[in-house]
Formats: C-alpha cells, structure tokens, sequence
C-alpha cells in the first residue's frame, strides 16, 4: 500500500513540473489528473466509460474533460492535453486521446517515475 502511494504521490508531482503552464497558471485538481491519466491509458475512451474509471458522475467528468482540452467550461482556453472526436458510427458520442502536448506531457511524468 505505502509503495502505491509514493508512486500515486510521485507521478502527480511529476505531472505538475512536466507541464510547465501548470505551476504559472493553476494548479491541476487531482481528480482532473487522474482524468487526464485515464484518457492516456485508454485512448479513445468515451465520457461514460471515463465516469466508470474516476467514479465520477457525468457532470463532473464533463468539467474535467473540457479542462484538460482546448477550451474550458468558461470560455477560457484549457490546457490543451487532449482532444475530442465525433464517433463517425454516432456523432452523439465523443472519444478523447491526447494532443501532442498531452503525449509530451505523459512522456515526461513517466521518465520521472
């Protein structure tokens, strides 16, 4: 368990020094970390698979795919980690993957651990 932890504790540190407008700008929620983590592990997840993943409901899972993308809740831009895509078989659903950035960002954290 403590050895979970200290590479639950090192891996969200390191997100936070690998991608640099984070530590000027704001500070990433762990919860939108750990969205972020999943959309990385599972490309082309949907937001009710996510939900599944962060025990989350769709509203807060919404906020926090919307963050992490090129734009925000609040019209402000996002970070810019990951993008949306139309399902070409249902345009109603969205699949996430990660932008270069977030890809750079991942590449980052995991050379630290």
């Amino acid at each position: 368990m403590r050895y979970k932890l200290n590479s639950l504790f090192y891996g969200l540190t390191a997100l936070q020094r690998s991608y640099e407008p984070l530590t000027k700008m704001q500070a990433m929620p762990v919860r939108q970390a750990l969205t972020f983590i999943v959309v990385a592990q599972h490309p082309g997840i949907t937001p009710t698979e996510m939900m599944r993943f962060t025990r989350s409901n769709s509203a807060v899972t919404s906020r926090d795919l919307l963050g992490l993308g090129k734009r925000a809740r609040s019209g402000k831009p996002g970070l810019g980690l990951i993008r949306a895509v139309e399902d070409m078989e249902d345009l109603r659903i969205k699949k996430y993957y990660l932008t270069a950035e977030g890809l750079a960002a991942i590449n980052r954290i995991t050379a630290e651990l």
